[in-house]
């Protein structure tokens, strides 16, 4: 039997993780039931949706409801509550502050017995110790470093060691505003590129003062290091008042966290690197990510940080997982 799926949020991410699905996951016993974004539309069809329709539908500037005309709505909370659902794709924005609405969904089907996958850095960073006991699986691969699969990588092949601490850069954004800046042009000069581009925001503030990399190694270390710090425990500084590189270093947005007689000191700021330093040669909207250990010593980790098909591809990578924990596959 199909594991049944919905999805709330049905932005960039969404969309990407059903290009992914259809592209990879054509024999994957799984039925796409329902789809709740908060501008795209609400549809259920208790028989499976169309994934490549309803991704036609909104790429043709539509929403989902004029395509799907006898689908029934069901709001996301609705949908959670009354979808009869097997596995919970959730999509929303970041919330860094309350990790709401988002928190609420995955509250809700958690403790329904629906099993999770998110892509919002929210709720893990600030409710993962609540999340992980509430009951039904939580994986959320897609929040740190999008496609690049190190939540999975620490999970599967580092167990047994001991993590002693984090250091890299998590923010694609920054690192390539960074990266051009070490090229001559001004920060303000640099942001333009950015936007234009599609890397960054209009509102550009949770990437450059630092808040999403917050969240990242705030998931790391609470995961993987078995603590439970708050935003207010990480010393963070953005990028806005540097200046342009001059000389023979480079900067970088760097989060570290760093395992200590006292505790674990966690920061996210901006450091000179220089080329003796393997971060030096992480350029554009790439990630990298150096993972200290007590037995293997550091290892490092480079790939995409962002984008469409890639933050995709980590929301399929959990589903594999999950339907594999459901003897699925």
């Amino acid at each position: 039997m199909s594991a049944r799926l919905g999805i709330i949020g049905f932005g960039t991410v969404g969309q990407g993780f059903l290009e992914v699905l259809i592209k990879k996951g054509a024999d994957l016993p799984v039925k796409l039931v329902g789809i709740a974004g908060r501008s795209k539309g609400e549809i259920f069809i208790d028989e499976g949706i169309d994934p490549a329709e309803a991704l036609r539908c909104v790429a043709e500037g539509k929403n989902l409801n004029e395509c799907f005309k006898d689908a029934l709505r069901l709001p996301s909370l609705e949908l959670v509550r009354k979808g009869n659902l097997d596995i919970l794709i959730e999509a929303t924005p970041t919330n860094l502050e309350t990790a709401e609405p988002a928190f609420t969904y995955i509250k809700e089907a958690l403790k329904s017995g629906i099993d999770v996958i998110t892509a919002n850095k929210g709720p893990v960073a600030l409710h993962y110790s609540e999340l992980k006991n509430l009951g039904g699986i939580l994986r959320f691969e897609a929040t740190v470093m999008s496609g690049t699969p190190v939540l999975g990588f620490i999970e599967d092949n580092l167990k047994g060691v001991e993590i002693l601490g984090f250091r890299g850069i998590l923010n694609g954004t920054t690192n390539f505003i960074l990266t051009e800046m070490s090229g001559g042009r001004t920060y303000e000069e640099a942001l333009k590129e950015a936007q234009r581009r599609g890397y960054a925001e209009s509102d550009p503030t949770a990437d450059v003062e630092g808040f999403d990399a917050l969240a990242k190694i705030l998931i790391l270390v609470n995961v993987f290091m078995g603590k439970a710090l708050s935003p207010t425990d990480v010393k963070r500084e953005g990028i806005t008042s540097l200046p342009a590189t001059t000389g023979d270093f480079k900067w970088k947005l760097v989060a570290t966290a760093i395992k200590k007689e006292s505790g674990v000191e966690v920061s996210v700021k901006p450091e000179r690197i220089y080329p003796d330093d393997p971060l030096y040669y992480v350029d554009g909207t790439e990630n990298a990510l150096l993972i200290k250990t007590d037995i293997l010593g550091t290892i490092m980790l480079k790939g995409p940080g962002a984008g469409r098909l890639e933050t995709g591809f980590a929301i399929f990578l959990d589903l594999l997982k999950v339907l594999k924990e459901r003897e699925k596959i």
